[in-house]
């Protein structure tokens, strides 16, 4: 049996194609289904960041920040483990990597 190894570009092309035909529609540009991501992947969306412990019927998930400024009462009802919709549009957090323009909080005159 021959086994093929995909790059993380096919990979991600491969489940919006899945997505695509459990849905029926497509995510917006640059975010995916939170249903038809691998378990452990970091996500955000516009209030929050969270973890995808389960995806099988509906995304199980465990958010641990929400944005600055948010009602705290909202905040904290988002904060834990809930299960949210299989075709949630999130955007997928790279952990290992600074987004561009972020400050890494290094002081530039330390070397």
């Amino acid at each position: 049996m021959k086994t093929v190894k995909l790059n993380t570009k096919d990979y991600l092309k491969k489940i919006v194609t899945s997505a695509t035909k459990k849905v029926g529609y497509k995510a917006g540009k640059g975010k995916y289904f939170l249903g038809s991501l691998p378990v452990g992947t970091v996500f955000e969306t516009n209030s929050c960041t969270g973890i995808l412990l389960n995806n099988e019927t509906n995304a199980q998930v465990q958010i641990f920040n929400t944005r600055d400024g948010m009602d705290i009462e909202y905040a904290k009802m988002l904060i834990g483990k809930s299960v949210w919709a299989w075709a949630t549009e999130v955007k997928i957090i790279k952990l290992g990597k600074l987004p561009e323009g972020e400050d890494n909080g290094m002081d530039s005159d330390v070397h």
